[in-house]
């Protein structure tokens, strides 16, 4: 079924409303891990791909990364990479991951797995008739950003998002890339840059009836003839679990991005 990431108890607090006391537990998750974790030395990395230095930086920070999927870049691209002290964990893998078109998932057993969202992916399940959609939200707006630049020693990549630049949407980033020899390899950083960031764009969500296996990046479809006539695909970025004892309401809603 439906597993939880990993989350450990962070504090504690007793409240009382009227005849109601309740005991409120504050977790958090392996990401906050990564942001606790601090670097306390510097750490040159000149031999390792992107994948070993984030395995890595999970390790120092009691955490395990596991590949489901990673792209060809992340395993073969070895970077001029270094990590200064005092800087976070959190802080690294961001940096890592700016490079790169893959995302990191957190799991149960304090682990976390990477993968790349490839945005021609078979959608993993379907709501509508025989899974229904008890409300439906969904969001199109502009990307934050539409051309990506990436700044080599002596050479330059771009990728730009034609369609969105066109209408004026999305600014430009830049990234300085120390490892890239060639335009090509620098025009390789800059798309999975982009990628990366188109990523980031919301798309609405929607609200269901538990769904066993569901997991974050899971490509899902759905229907409801009263938001589009066709059937809408989406890629599922964040899930919240809801349940409330007192309506005997059990239901995820899922925060909806773009394949």
């Amino acid at each position: 079924g439906s597993r939880m990431p990993d989350a450990w108890i962070s504090g504690y607090e007793y409240r009382r409303s009227g005849g109601i006391a309740v005991l409120r537990l504050l977790v958090e998750g392996g990401w906050e891990t990564l942001r606790r974790s601090r670097q306390r030395a510097q750490v040159v990395h000149t031999a390792d791909s992107y994948f070993t230095i984030l395995i890595q930086i999970f390790s120092r920070a009691g955490l395990q990364l596991t590949a489901s999927g990673i792209s060809s870049r992340a395993s073969s691209v070895v970077p001029k990479f270094t990590i200064s002290p005092d800087s976070s964990a959190f802080e690294s893998t961001q940096r890592a991951l700016s490079y790169l078109a893959d995302r990191i998932v957190m799991r149960t057993g304090a682990g976390a797995s990477i993968i790349e969202p490839l945005p021609t992916a078979a959608a993993d399940y379907t709501f509508g008739a025989a899974h229904p959609l008890r409300s439906v939200r969904l969001l199109s707006e502009p990307p934050l950003v539409t051309e990506a630049q990436a700044l080599a020693a002596a050479t330059f990549g771009e990728a730009i998002d034609f369609p969105s630049a066109a209408l004026g949407f999305g600014s430009r980033e830049q990234q300085r890339d120390a490892t890239s020899a060639t335009g090509a390899a620098a025009t390789a950083t800059a798309v999975a840059h982009l990628r990366q960031r188109a990523l980031d764009s919301a798309a609405g969500s929607i609200v269901v009836p538990p769904n066993c296996g569901q997991e974050i990046l899971d490509v899902v479809t759905f229907s409801d003839a009263l938001i589009a006539p066709a059937a809408i695909m989406r890629r599922i970025a964040a899930i919240h679990w809801r349940y409330d004892r007192r309506r005997a309401v059990y239901e995820q809603e899922l925060h909806l991005g773009k394949l």
